[in-house]
């Protein structure tokens, strides 16, 4: 298996986010949930400029700007934003305490999630397998996150 076909990478990036997740959880045992994702964030954007700079042959963007259109940015600029949030409420869930394999299985589900609105508002196609692979998603999701003690801990609170 080569790391080019059309598994190879996205395992390897399952195996990094799975990490990424462990260490995280070891960050938050001494640092603040907002701390955590800055450092990450520093992390992330050094590690990109670096790649960036290096794929460009030192620009990292084009000499008139960015090669695309200003909306196009925008809709990049809004999708970090909406990364940001996701990250800080995921990372301030396990340092609240939240088990890591809860909140990992949670938002594990935000590729069913882009699926879905790719398929409404992109047109992609809704094939039998990938409507089974959601419900297999949805599925391990919930095995994964539930805890039998914490919902018998929520009913007696009732």
């Amino acid at each position: 298996m080569t790391t080019t076909n059309g598994i190879g990478l996205p395992l390897l990036s399952a195996l990094c986010y799975g990490g990424s997740e462990v260490l995280v959880k070891v960050g938050t045992t001494g640092l603040a949930a907002h701390e955590v994702q800055l450092i990450k964030t520093i992390v992330t954007t050094l590690c990109f400029l670096g790649v960036a700079f290096n794929a460009s042959g030192g620009a990292i963007l084009h000499s008139k700007g960015f090669s695309s259109s200003s909306a196009l940015v925008a809709t990049c600029m809004t999708a970090g934003v909406c990364a940001f949030i996701g990250g800080l409420l995921k990372t301030t869930a396990i340092k609240n305490g939240a088990a890591l394999g809860t909140v990992s299985a949670l938002t594990a589900f935000y590729p069913a999630v882009a699926f879905v609105g790719s398929v409404a508002f992109f047109g992609e196609e809704l094939k039998p397998n990938k409507v089974v692979g959601l419900g297999f998603a949805l599925l391990s999701i919930l095995a994964f996150s539930y805890e039998p003690k914490a919902a018998v801990k929520i009913l007696k609170e009732e």
